[in-house]
């Protein structure tokens, strides 16, 4: 039997570094280390309680999906399940069209994660 951990989670640094590191654990049991791309303890601190938070409502996976995934494959993905009729009007899937062509030129190298509405 495994022993039981004192921690839901933990940020840390490495080495000589100044970005905090992330360790917890997910519904299996199984040990994830991740950096959080900060070097500010209290944003670090946020990140692992939204990590454990989507743990806890079962998204982690669909989460940590979502930071991998380019703007540029969400545009194919929504133009073909979610804009084509008989979903949409025919007109709308043409301005949708419009739209991320437009949209793919500014954010299409981008993570989905990092384009926010600012």
């Amino acid at each position: 039997m495994a022993r039981p951990s004192r921690h839901d989670g933990v940020v840390y640094q490495r080495g000589d570094s100044k970005i905090w590191w992330m360790r917890y654990r997910d519904t299996s049991g199984g040990r994830h280390l991740e950096s959080t791309g900060t070097e500010d303890w209290d944003e670090a601190q946020r990140r692992l309680r939204e990590r454990l938070q989507a743990r806890d409502n079962r998204t982690l996976e669909v989460v940590r999906r979502g930071e991998q995934l380019f703007f540029k494959d969400w545009v194919a993905f929504f133009m073909e399940n979610y804009s084509k009729p008989p979903m949409r009007a025919a007109k709308t899937h043409e301005a949708n069209g419009r739209a991320m062509m437009h949209l793919q030129k500014a954010f299409g190298s981008w993570r989905l994660a990092d384009v926010t509405g600012d």
